[in-house]
């Protein structure tokens, strides 16, 4: 009956240690250096991708408000011509 009770034991120690999710990855001081660099090196043209995609935002969304306004401008000129 021991020796059975320690199998069950035995099973159910090992199948809950089993689920348990992995431990995050550790990294070296040579890694993080490594990281640090490859960062570095792309900030640079991830900075200029980032103006250049402002920018173009900037245009599209300044034309949109100045054909907005016009429009705007538009219906009160008919608007008071129309009286």
């Amino acid at each position: 009956m021991s020796k059975g009770l320690f199998l069950i034991l035995a099973s159910f120690l090992l199948g809950f240690t089993s689920c348990t999710p992995p431990p995050p990855p550790q990294l070296s001081k040579e890694m993080k250096k490594m990281v640090d660099s490859l960062y570095t090196a792309r900030l640079d043209s991830l900075k200029e991708e980032t103006a250049m995609e402002c920018t173009k935002q900037f245009k599209g969304i300044y034309q949109l408000a100045i054909d907005s306004i016009q429009n705007l401008r538009a219906e009160e000129i008919q608007s008071i011509l129309s009286q």
